[in-house]
């Protein structure tokens, strides 16, 4: 099955591993970009899924190729727990660690993961009333992996919002739209129809839109991913 393992793991600062299957930071606070990626977004705000939990000020950087995150204060002494670079990063399962014992514990390391485009299937915005506030928003990207189907969480009131989910699902399409070689002429024909909705700027449900984005992620993947082995 060619889907990624997982899209978090801790790694060693500096160390670039897999570059396809695994991002790299150069010093624990930029994203290590490949040849000739762009930059396109960037900010901070809380990435999460059922199985990890990144703090508030985790960085996201988004290009023409991924939306990655990272995060050098993933350690507090609680509820935080390393397995290893290789291995899944993070768990929320509690631990009694001293703040020193957990600085030491993950020195030199980054929890860095990310999403590339052709990973994600869907892109969903809900929007709940806040508990102080109007609303808050958030996005949803859903990705197939090795494990299952996971949810990545995004919320931020500086980052996440209306805008952004509106942006990301049109940037997706758009990788979309290079890969249509891979598409059958009917997903072809539901890229066309959800780029022009965007373009039409149809209003949003005041609880929110998810974009299912067209494609069979195995054979996008295949067809982007380097040669394994």
């Amino acid at each position: 099955m060619v889907v990624p393992e997982q899209v978090l793991s801790l790694q060693k600062i500096g160390e670039d591993v897999s570059p396809y299957w695994h991002p790299s930071s150069p010093d624990g606070r930029h994203l290590g970009l490949e040849p000739g990626e762009n930059v396109l977004m960037a900010g901070q705000c809380t990435v999460k899924c059922p199985l990890w939990t990144l703090p508030d000020a985790t960085t996201i950087v988004v290009t023409d190729r991924r939306l990655a995150f990272l995060s050098l204060d993933f350690d507090k002494g609680g509820g935080w727990v390393g397995l290893g670079p290789a291995g899944l990063a993070i768990s929320l399962a509690a631990n009694t660690v001293s703040r020193h014992r957990a600085s030491q514990r993950s020195a030199g390391l980054v929890a860095i993961g990310q999403l590339r485009h052709e990973w994600i299937e869907s892109v969903e915005l809900r929007i709940q009333k806040a508990l102080l506030g109007p609303v808050d928003a958030y996005i949803d990207l859903t990705v197939p992996t090795a494990r299952g189907r996971l949810v990545v969480e995004l919320w931020g009131r500086h980052v996440v919002n209306e805008n952004l989910a509106t942006w990301l699902a049109s940037l997706l399409l758009w990788h979309r739209t290079c890969l249509e070689a891979h598409l059958t002429v009917g997903e072809r024909m539901e890229l066309e129809a959800l780029r022009a909705q965007i373009q039409e700027k149809t209003p949003i449900p005041k609880d929110g839109m998810r974009w299912l984005l067209p494609g069979n992620i195995e054979q996008l993947i295949s067809a982007v991913a380097p040669p394994q082995g």
